[in-house]
């Protein structure tokens, strides 16, 4: 009886067959809840986002309503202050300044190039392959300055 224990029991086709759809079926069961469970899960976060908003409201409400008009010239002029939306990271050796903490500066505008055709003011939007300074500012020109350098290599 102990070796017949051991070796794997033989199903027949009727078996396997119904073995399979209980699986699929256990199967499709589990997906069906843990979709369900993630839509439970999305709904409370956004009721959780919701009653937390309202309570806020809610508080500045009652604040505004005990506030008196001085308190609220203050908190006005607090709200106009300016948050900057981009920060620099600094990692130096050297002790921080307070001008470390500002926000950066933009950069400043660079000169747009011009077109390098004799004549032309317009800007450049295209430079040449073979020398990477010069530009033009169409195509028309481009073909200008390639038979120029053309000439330049030849010579």
């Amino acid at each position: 009886t102990g070796e017949s224990s051991r070796k794997k029991k033989q199903l027949t086709e009727s078996e396997l067959a119904l073995r399979r759809e209980e699986t699929a079926r256990k199967r499709r069961n589990l997906t069906e809840k843990k979709l369900e469970d993630e839509k439970a899960e999305t709904i409370n976060r956004l009721l959780k986002k919701q009653s937390k908003s309202k309570a806020k409201r809610s508080a500045l409400s009652t604040a505004e309503a005990s506030a008196s008009e001085g308190e609220r010239e203050v908190e006005q002029e607090e709200k106009e202050v300016v948050i900057p939306t981009t920060w620099r990271w600094i990692s130096s050796t050297r002790p921080l300044t307070n001008s470390a903490l500002l926000a950066p500066q933009p950069p400043l505008p660079k000169e747009k190039p011009q077109c390098d055709v004799p004549g032309c003011t317009e800007t450049r939007k295209y430079r040449l392959v073979r020398d990477w300074v010069r530009g033009a500012c169409g195509l028309m020109h481009l073909k200008v300055l390639e038979v120029e350098a053309g000439m330049m290599e030849v010579a």
